[in-house]
């Protein structure tokens, strides 16, 4: 599975993703902490990566409509 974990996530569980063999990427990885949320979105459906992150600014709808959101996931 390919992902990218948020920065509101502990790293060490990217480090636990990856020991199961995951291809995981975190914001803080590719300069992304701090960036506005539609930038890492836009990244994570260019790199076709999962986005596992608790920000709940991405369940609104009119930012990250239902037909996008086969792409990310909330944990």
């Amino acid at each position: 599975m390919k992902s990218k974990m948020d920065e509101c996530l502990d790293v060490r569980l990217a480090v636990l993703f990856s020991n199961r063999g995951h291809d995981v990427r975190t914001v803080f990885d590719e300069d992304l902490s701090g960036k506005r949320d539609d930038r890492i979105f836009s990244t994570c459906i260019e790199e076709q990566r999962t986005f596992i992150t608790q920000d709940m600014d991405f369940l609104i709808r009119l930012f990250f409509p239902p037909s996008c959101q086969g792409s990310t996931r909330k944990s």
